[in-house]
This record gives C-alpha cells, sequence and structure tokens, in this order.
C-alpha cells in the first residue's frame, strides 16, 4: 500500500485524522519544546572556543564565603604549568552621562587576561593590555555588542572615542562580537579593566583555562598543595581556607539539572500519553474495518500486508504531527524563555538541528507505537475492547502521576506564600544607586545627598517612608563579617559570617523588620549598632543592648577596611530569611549610615497604596533634581526581588502544572473514545434492555460506571506509581510531605470528575437507544 492510497483513505475519515494529528502535535510539541531548553542549558557546549577546559577557581573558608581574594588571586597567576590563561571578574554600576538620557550600566570589571580565558577577540578594536589594570591606567572600556547597537546605533567609529562613565573619561578602545555569551549566562553593557591593587577588599570570580595536559584532578592537588603552603606561611588568614576547581560549564547549570530532568520526563510523560491515544484511535479504526482485514486475508493477504496500512497511516501522520510539533515548539520556546527568567543560559534556548533531530527520531518511534503495535493486535470481539480498556488505564495512571507532582508543588509553593519572611514585602519599591568614587574616600558629601534624596523623595504623594540602605532582604551590597563581642579575640577566618547593612534609620519601618528592644537610629549616631535576634540570643543570651562588638570600619570607596572598632548594640530587631523560607537564624549586623554610608545604596520606599510601580516616574524624577549626576537603575518591587525564595518550586509548579492539564485533556479524549467504542457495539445489548424495561437512566448509570471503573483502576495504579516518583520531588517540597493525602485525593477526584465527563455523550447516547430499530434489525 502506497502513501497515496493512505492519504486517500486518510481523507475519507477526515475526523479521525484531525483528532489524532492534533494529539500528537500536542504531545511532540510539548516534548520538543522541553528538549529545546535541556539542549541548551545541560547539553550545548558554552559559547566560544573548547570551553569545556575553563574551570571556575575559588577559595572556600570555614564561615561559608565562596570567592577568591586579590591576595590569593596574585599566587595563583604566579602557576603557568596549570593554566594557559586565568582571569577574574566581579559586577560594578557606572553612570553614562553625555550620551543622551543619563543611565546606570552593568558592567563587568575584569583583569585584562580574563578574555584570553575565553580566546575571545574583539569584533572591533581590541580587548585590555596586561598595564591597564594598574591604577590610573583603567580608563579604557570594551563595549557588548547589544549594548553598542542600542545605545550607538552600531557606529563604527566608536573605537577611539570617549564616553563619560562616574563623571570620567573612558576610551572604548573595542566592541565584542554579537555571540560572546561570558559565563554562559547574563550580559553586560560593558567590559571595564579591574584595578586589584585598588580594591584589595573586593571577593572575586576567578575563571581559568587548563592546559591541555592538565586534567581537573591534577588541577585541585595542585591548587590544594598551593593554598596548605599559603596557610603555612599566613596562618592568621589562611586557616581552615579551602581552594575549590570546577568545570565552569558545571557550576553554572549543575543546581538546575534535576528540575530539568524532572521537566523532561514529565514531557516524556504526556508524549507518551498522546501516543496511547493515537494507539487507541488505531484500534477502533481497526475494529471498523475489520470486514475489510477478514476479506484481504482470505484473499491471500499475509501478516506483513495485513500490516502495511495502518503502517502508512500511523507515518503520516507521524510526520505531520512532528512538523506541526515543531511549530508548536517554537511559539512554546518564546513562552518558556519568559517563564524562565534568571535561568542559567535561558537566552540560548532554541528550536536548532539537534532538536529537529530528536523531533523526528520521536516520530519514528510513534510510527510504531500508533500503527504497527495495534496492526500486530488483531482486531475483534472483547479483547479488542479489553486492550483499549488497557491502554485508557495506562494513560489515566500516567496522569494521575503527573496531576499529584503539580498538585504537591501547588501546596508547597502555597506553604511557602505563608511563611513569615520577618519582614513586609508588599508595597514597596526599590532601586539601586551608585555615586562616584571619591579621589579623597571622604563619606561627609555622600551622607549629606543620600539625606537630601529621602527628604525630597518623602515629600512625594503617596509615599508613606523611604530609607537608603546597602542591602535588602533581596539583595545588595554583599558584605559580611563575623560577630566579636568585646573583649575577645580577633579570629576572623574561624567564625560564621553575619550579614552587615549598612542604612538608615527609616529602613526598619519601610521594609516591616520588627524591632524586638531598644531603638533605631538617628542621625547623630556614631559608632553604634542594631543586631538581629540570632545575633542576640547566639552571643548574649538574648540581652544585647548595651553590648559593644568589634567591627572594622568601611571606607567610603569599599574598596579597603580599617581596625577594629568598638561599636555599642542599640537596638534588636527580627530576624529575616534571605537564603530560603527553610532559613533559621540568619545573622545581621545594621550600621547606622550617618558615619558608615558608602557609595553604593539602594534607595527603597513604601507606597501608601496600590502598585509601588507607579511610584518609579516620581522617584527618578526627584533624584534627577536632588543629584543630577546620579542614576537610577531600573526599579522592581521588593516582592519581585525576594521571587528567588521561591523560584525553583514555582518554575516546576507552573511547567508541570501545564503538563498535567494537557495530559489531563488528552486522558479525557482517551476515556471517552474507548466508552464511546464500547457504547457503540454494545448497541444491540442497550436496544434489548430498554424492551425489556429498562429505564433510560439504567443505561446511562451502565455506561458511566464503565468509565468509572477504568478510572478507578489507572487512578490506583497512579497513586503507587506517583508515591514513588515523589522523591524526585523532595528537594522543591516545603511544608506539605511527599504522601499528602489531601493532595492525592483532590488529584483522584478531578480525574474521576474528567472521566465522568468524558463518558456523558456516550452514555447519553446509550440511554437515548430506539428498542425498535434494534428489533427491526433482529
Amino acid at each position: 500500500m502506497n502513501f497515496r492510497v493512505a492519504f486517500r483513505s486518510l481523507r475519507k475519515s477526515a475526523g479521525f485524522a484531525m483528532v489524532a494529528v492534533l494529539t500528537m502535535t500536542l504531545g511532540i510539541g510539548a516534548l520538543s519544546a522541553m528538549f529545546s531548553v535541556v539542549n541548551a542549558v545541560l547539553l550545548k557546549p558554552l559559547a566560544g572556543l573548547d570551553t569545556e577546559r575553563i574551570v571556575k577557581v575559588s577559595e572556600k573558608s570555614p564561615n561559608g564565603a565562596q570567592y577568591a581574594m586579590p591576595r590569593t588571586f596574585r599566587e595563583w597567576r604566579k602557576l603557568p604549568d596549570l593554566f594557559d590563561a586565568i582571569g577574574a571578574r566581579t559586577y560594578c554600576n557606572p553612570n553614562l552621562s553625555g550620551a543622551g538620557d543619563p543611565q546606570q550600566l552593568t558592567a563587568a570589571c575584569v583583569t585584562a587576561d580574563w578574555f584570553e580565558v575565553y580566546r575571545a577577540q574583539a569584533m572591533l578594536g581590541r580587548t585590555f593590555l596586561p598595564d591597564e589594570e594598574r591604577p590610573g591606567r583603567e580608563r579604557v572600556a570594551v563595549l557588548d555588542y547589544r549594548f553598542w547597537m542600542r545605545q550607538f546605533g552600531g557606529d563604527r567609529t566608536m573605537v577611539g572615542r570617549a564616553i563619560t562613565l562616574d563623571q570620567k573619561p573612558y576610551v572604548v578602545v573595542g566592541v565584542m562580537p554579537k555571540d560572546f555569551l561570558p559565563l554562559g549566562k547574563g550580559w553586560a553593557d560593558l567590559y571595564l579593566p579591574w584595578s586589584i591593587e585598588a580594591n584589595e577588599l573586593t571577593g572575586l570570580e576567578v575563571t581559568a583555562r587548563l592546559r591541555n595536559d592538565v586534567t581537573i584532578e591534577r588541577a585541585r592537588a595542585a591548587l590544594g598543595t598551593e593554598q596548605a603552603r599559603l596557610a603555612a606561611a599566613n596562618p592568621a588568614e589562611y586557616k581552615g581556607v579551602t581552594s575549590e576547581v570546577e568545570l565552569l560549564r558545571e557550576t553554572i547549570v549543575g543546581p538546575s539539572r534535576d528540575l530539568l530532568r524532572l521537566l523532561m520526563a514529565a514531557a516524556s510523560l504526556v508524549l507518551l500519553i498522546a501516543m496511547v491515544n493515537v494507539a487507541n484511535l488505531f484500534l477502533a479504526r481497526g475494529a471498523h474495518k475489520r470486514r475489510e482485514y477478514e476479506i484481504r486475508a482470505f484473499l491471500g493477504a499475509n501478516r506483513r500486508q495485513l500490516m502495511a496500512p495502518a503502517l502508512m497511516e500511523s507515518s503520516i501522520i507521524a510526520m505531520i504531527g512532528a512538523g506541526l510539533g515543531l511549530l508548536t515548539a517554537s511559539g512554546l520556546v518564546r513562552v518558556l524563555a519568559a517563564r524562565l527568567e534568571n535561568f542559567p543560559r535561558a537566552e540560548e534556548v532554541q528550536v536548532d538541528g539537534r532538536v529537529v533531530l530528536v523531533t523526528l527520531l520521536v516520530s519514528l518511534v510513534s510510527v510504531f507505537v500508533c500503527g504497527v503495535a495495534p496492526a500486530v493486535w488483531r482486531p475483534g470481539g472483547w479483547r479488542k475492547t479489553a486492550r483499549q480498556s488497557a491502554l485508557v488505564i495506562c494513560e489515566v495512571a500516567l496522569t494521575v502521576v503527573l496531576l499529584i507532582s503539580s498538585g504537591l508543588l501547588i501546596r508547597s509553593f502555597a506553604a511557602m506564600r505563608q511563611v513569615d519572611l520577618g519582614y513586609k514585602p508588599s508595597g514597596v519599591i526599590l532601586g539601586f544607586v551608585a555615586q562616584p568614587a571619591d579621589p579623597n574616600d571622604r563619606r561627609d558629601g555622600a551622607v549629606a545627598i543620600w539625606r537630601r534624596v529621602r527628604e525630597r523623595i518623602a515629600a512625594l504623594a503617596g509615599i508613606t517612608s523611604v530609607a537608603t540602605t546597602t542591602a535588602t532582604p533581596a539583595g545588595g551590597l554583599n558584605a559580611g563579617l563575623p560577630v566579636i563581642p568585646e573583649g575577645e579575640a580577633i579570629d576572623w577566618p574561624n567564625r560564621p559570617n553575619a550579614s552587615v547593612v549598612i542604612s538608615s534609620g527609616e529602613y526598619f519601618r519601610v521594609v516591616g523588620i520588627a524591632l524586638r528592644g531598644g531603638r533605631t537610629f538617628s542621625d547623630g549616631d556614631s559608632r553604634v549598632a542594631i543586631v538581629s535576634q540570632s545575633v542576640a540570643d547566639r552571643y548574649f543570651g538574648g540581652k544585647a543592648i548595651g553590648h559593644r562588638i568589634q567591627l572594622p570600619a568601611f571606607d567610603f570607596n569599599v574598596t579597603s577596611v580599617g581596625k577594629p572598632e568598638l561599636r555599642e548594640i542599640v537596638g534588636v530587631v527580627g530576624d529575616v530569611k534571605q537564603k530560603s523560607v527553610q532559613e533559621t537564624g540568619h545573622m545581621t549586623i545594621y550600621l547606622p549610615e550617618a558615619d558608615n554610608a558608602v557609595r553604593y545604596a539602594t534607595i527603597i520606599a513604601r507606597a501608601a497604596t496600590g502598585d509601588p510601580m507607579r511610584l518609579e516616574q516620581s522617584i527618578r524624577h526627584a533624584l534627577a533634581e536632588e543629584a543630577p549626576g546620579l542614576t537610577l537603575a531600573p526599579m522592581l518591587t521588593l516582592d519581585r526581588g525576594n521571587a528567588y525564595l521561591t523560584r525553583a518550586p514555582l518554575r516546576a509548579m507552573w511547567l508541570l502544572g501545564a503538563f498535567a492539564g494537557l495530559a489531563l485533556i488528552l486522558a479525557g479524549v482517551g476515556v471517552h473514545g474507548v466508552i464511546a467504542y464500547a457504547a457503540a457495539q454494545r448497541t444491540r445489548e442497550m436496544g434489548i434492555r430498554m424492551a425489556l424495561g429498562a429505564r433510560p437512566a439504567q443505561l446511562f448509570g451502565l455506561i458511566t460506571r464503565q468509565a468509572l471503573r477504568l478510572a478507578m483502576i489507572g487512578a490506583a495504579i497512579g497513586l503507587a506509581g506517583a508515591y514513588a516518583a515523589s522523591r524526585l520531588l523532595e528537594a522543591l517540597l516545603f511544608g506539605v510531605g511527599r504522601g499528602d493525602f489531601t493532595t492525592y485525593v483532590m488529584s483522584g477526584a478531578i480525574l474521576l470528575a474528567i472521566a465522568i465527563a468524558a463518558s456523558f455523550t456516550p452514555a447519553l447516547r446509550a440511554a437515548r437507544t430506539d428498542p425498535s430499530i434494534t428489533l427491526r434489525a433482529e
């Protein structure tokens, strides 16, 4: 049987063909879209040349900090036997002026050899020279391709011209290529040289390219030996500090691997359910063509010849389904990219050649499942119905697994949203601001600027309170120091860190952090501190007010710290959750802005009512009037800023919920098909029952009970399967167990309701059977 005959046969059964193609489109589209994400995140190498040789190198201290200090980075640079190149990076936020409206940029501040790690060459001009990371020589910039196009319209004469950053001229020396995506995530507007000598306080992200003859195990051993040498030479600074070497790609995508595997499994289940549905359709189609098969067999057709029609038809449906599935996947990828905000390598997700190849392979499998397998099962009698029922039970069970998995995540997310975070994020807007570095490292002028800005913003309509702070519960300037009470030895490397926040006195009111004792800051405060409850409990038996702690002073430019100073604790506030909703006892030290202000700050304000984002333009206008040289980063709400606390379960919940909904629709279609076929096969029986006095309601119930029976058997199998599969979800669950009774009951009830709805039309048709027609046929 050729494809022309198969097309003609399918055209005569247009309804069957449309349902089969639509079902395969949904299944293949879901799998292809999800594989596009897996392919981009887990399978594709990082952009660049031979990026599998690039590693991330860091120090890990006993207090949990993991980065590299400049003094150690300088020593690592002296190991030419390990690395072809080694570079460091940190982020900075310069203010651009003189090129349209002032704006705050995101810059990757890097050492000169950082580009060599990626073997990256500028598209125009050059990258940095070794001496351009020295103090006084760093006034050069390399533009990112996207920023160059957006800000300067792709003007090729920009190389050699100056731009103004933080009120200082920087010469543009190069423009990077369009496909340069360092670290496989995120982006930067431009690249600036980073002077390590002038920033001894700043932790660095270090990446290196291993020499071809160096394995990662050898690199770990060599750096371990180097770390031991440094500890022996300087035990006070390196006590308990170890080195870490990891493949860069693994540090980026590793934390997402389990979630993506889970979602890929869910998409595969949806495709399997779709295949089962189409197989059921082919079984039903085979039953209707039973007389044709019998005639052909009588005329001498063998098994292969009898299978050929189904094989050809399933091949056509699979090819059309694959094509439409790829189109569907292309649309779904755009939706996924939007939902996967801040997901590693999300910008690289696309339907490429590898996705197309996998889709074609899946289509070949579907040809066998949907066409060959049903053809091998010779249609006939009750065995046919039993096989269809078995397939429906299978897809119901798979659907229950997805329903329960998504239900557990929904309940987990709801539990997370009910957790007391220690602050009140609703109604708060914030934006980051950076003042230029002061050549004399004085903060007096900055303190006055921050005060005037707060006063101007506080006078705006719709704002109840405003503060400036280096950090909020959602992030900011990351600073940590150990808590050392007065009189105790200063042993920083071996003590746990507390977060250090420098803020104005209104900060606690704006954020909604409870004052447990004492007071907040006033304008005249000097050498005082406020600590969180966990600090008070751990070091002062819960009674911290009046005690003093030893803390070094930050300089205004945040390049170094001074000698430890005694600071009196004047207040105790509640703990806030910063790392996760499960976190307990997060220690925080708050310092007054009056004598600790640094050049980085976040303006944070609480709205009286409504959406706080409506205040953004008025806040920007107030800042521009009071401090024309400063620019605000894009503002966001505190609710959005702390979304990372629930981001992983939310993503899993959203995607698993979508797959579960799709599976539920397909399962409903499958139940409807089997029940409709079974009811049609029992038309004679229904007519006789009606003739013998059966009421329509009894016939309606007879068909409905059959659907419920199939659904209940499938649900029972699915419940057991879901409990086993829920082990994959344990890392994402919060406040709910994998055997949560409510979730299992609700999922089963939803499935049974869908089964009843799917059987309604066949049952109604059976209830309306005319016994006279049946008797005349007899």
